[in-house]
């Protein structure tokens, strides 16, 4: 699995759900675009990640399963909010 964020400025403030080992917990950071968070899920498991650009630039987000997207969105404007959910196995 793998959270992706992208954008038209250097950073972007992330929330996501982060997996270490049978937990979900909210996480949050200021990360440098682009970024890429891997990790491991299993079935029935709920996958979220949203990010703003502080800068007031573009951002997108896409939630990526062995090579295929299973949600992306993009932010309608500058300075706006993107986010992407999925739950692995539906």
């Amino acid at each position: 699995m793998e959270y992706v964020l992208s954008g038209s400025t250097g950073s972007a403030n992330a929330i996501y759900v982060g997996y270490d080992g049978e937990s979900g917990e909210s996480l949050s950071d200021l990360v440098t675009l682009p970024w890429n968070e891997k990790f491991i899920a299993r079935d029935g498991e709920f996958l979220y990640v949203s990010g703003q650009n502080p800068e007031g630039g573009t951002l997108s987000c896409q939630i990526v399963l062995d090579g295929k997207v299973l949600n992306r969105s993009n932010g309608p404007s500058s300075g706006s909010v993107a986010s992407c959910q999925a739950v692995i196995g539906e």
